[in-house]
């Protein structure tokens, strides 16, 4: 999957998450989502889940702080290391 795909589920994502009819989309990735928006313990736990849902994957133990969730940017590179993780284990 390209980045460019994995920042499109995921804006499309967080916006039905925030669903707030004062923000756009297309300003998702550049916001942090906790000053910007107001990321609470349960948004963050909705994050999380949904982000393995959307893309299959499992976010390691040490991976769940809010600090990692905190811009679009950030998300995605946690998307491709566990996207890219799983590809080389199958490989083995």
């Amino acid at each position: 999957m390209k980045k460019c795909e994995i920042k499109t589920k995921l804006i499309d994502m967080l916006d039905n998450l925030f669903l707030s009819p004062y923000l756009q989309p297309n300003i998702l990735e550049h916001v942090d989502l906790i000053d910007d928006l107001g990321m609470d313990s349960l948004s963050f736990i909705s994050i999380v889940i949904e982000t393995e849902s959307t893309f299959d994957i499992t976010i390691p133990e040490e991976m769940l702080l809010m600090e990692n969730f905190r811009t679009v940017d950030r998300i995605i590179e946690i998307v491709e290391n566990e996207k890219n993780f799983n590809k080389s284990i199958a490989n083995e």
